[in-house]
């Protein structure tokens, strides 16, 4: 039996490979999606990742969407872009690709041409290694991105384990991370880097309970943030994990780590430039958002003008406080890691799939069930791309937050409240 739902699973993996040809087609999408989270969620045969035939499944799941163009995200192409102006020895980070007349076979793939790269400096090398083993060409530059994704999702797997050992918690949790519907089509699929990030927060963890070793931890923690900065929000929750001194040292090497990988792309404009790109994130950009289109309706109606100018401030600030709170007073790190990572997402403005994969990665070392639960009804946010131009479904994204905070209240009300 347990075979027989490898190879559903298998097989629906497969159908999204080679069925669907654009993301317009979303019943199709869904339809393959929730197929395949259903056999995901119900597979008897979890056991089986704890053997080699477990592994050769999941080599087997990852091989069609190895060879699949991005489907669902066009983010690729500015990858590519900017890979394609580090190897010429231009800055990505200090033009528009409007502003230059490079690439015109790419330019029109572009899905921002009027923003400056937001994309940090780790994630910029690997663009740029890519870029100069394709050659100039799109396919190999798509092949050698997937590659470094794939590895990279090896190494997660491989430091997962070790986690898991290490904190004796049962390996059939490994399953959960291995096939993971949302992680292997958006990471391998969409070729979206938040998986480097998991891989590279669970080996500094790793690393940590090992060998006590800070700095090894740090460099890690580092890298991840140079790939995402997002893990910058979890440094006052380390601060209080180990203390004041050991926590002060641990974030100077992660700023270490990125001010030397910075180096290369210094300029004055730099700046101002990145903060503009962010500046954007908060205040101009809007997708798949719970509670800011709550509020936003509420402004709507008090003011008559979109308040995000406000919103996205207020919320940014909001967040702030919450995750200082929630890192003070914690009794279980890894569970208050999940719950700050939560807390950023459901305050942000947009909130893509990709975004919840490292908060749902780690949330398999916990008790905690609501990321798995997002993992699938956040797919539903992709009704949005039903036609050419987006235009989301309001009352779809209201039902899934709904039901996603069914799942959150179900969960607190377990008290599964470990040690700090």
């Amino acid at each position: 039996m347990s075979r027989l739902f490898y190879f559903l699973l298998f097989s629906g993996y497969l159908a999204y490979a080679c069925i669907p040809d654009s993301r317009s087609q979303f019943g199709l999408l869904f339809t393959i999606y929730a197929f395949v989270f259903l056999i995901y969620l119900f597979n008897p045969g979890k056991n089986l990742i704890q053997k080699k035939e477990g592994w050769i499944f999941f080599l087997a799941c990852s091989i069609p969407l190895f060879f699949k163009v991005p489907l669902l995200s066009d983010d690729v192409y500015r990858f590519i872009w900017d890979g394609r102006l580090s190897i010429s020895g231009i800055n990505p980070f200090l033009y528009l690709p409007s502003e230059l007349g490079s690439y015109p076979d790419l330019f029109p793939k572009l899905n921002s041409p009027q923003y400056y790269s937001v994309y940090p400096p780790f994630k910029q090398y690997i663009f740029a290694i890519s870029a100069f083993l394709a050659g100039g060409s799109e396919e190999l530059n798509i092949f050698w991105l997937r590659l470094f994704i794939m590895l990279s999702m090896l190494s997660g797997l491989y430091f997962f384990r070790k986690i898991l050992s290490l904190l004796k918690k049962d390996e059939i949790d490994l399953y959960w991370l291995a096939f993971n519907p949302l992680i292997l089509i958006e990471s391998l699929g969409n070729l979206h880097f938040e998986v480097v990030v998991l891989s590279l927060l669970l080996s500094s963890y790793f690393v940590f309970l090992k060998s006590k070793s800070i700095s090894w931890s740090a460099v890690l923690f580092g890298l991840a943030v140079s790939v995402k900065l997002i893990p910058l929000i979890l440094l006052p929750l380390i601060l209080r994990k180990l203390g004041l001194k050991k926590g002060l040292v641990f974030s100077l090497f992660v700023l270490i780590v990125n001010i030397i990988l910075f180096i290369p792309f210094y300029s004055p404009q730099f700046f101002v430039n990145f903060g503009d790109s962010l500046d954007l994130y908060f205040h101009s950009f809007e997708f798949n958002a719970g509670l800011y289109y709550l509020l936003r309706e509420i402004g709507f109606a008090l003011t008559g003008f979109n308040t995000i100018q406000y919103l996205g401030t207020a919320l940014a600030l909001i967040d702030l406080f919450l995750i200082i709170l929630i890192s003070s007073q914690a009794k279980s790190f890894l569970e208050a890691v999940v719950l700050i990572l939560s807390i950023h997402l459901l305050m942000s403005t947009t909130v893509h799939p990709w975004y919840i994969i490292p908060l749902m990665g780690l949330s398999f070392l916990t008790h905690l069930k609501y990321p798995l639960a997002w993992s699938g009804l956040i797919f539903l946010s992709y009704e949005a791309y039903h036609i050419e131009m987006v235009k989301e479904n309001l009352w779809l994204t209201a039902f899934s937050y709904l039901l996603l905070f069914v799942f959150i209240f179900f969960d607190s009300r377990q008290k599964r409240i470990g040690t700090f």
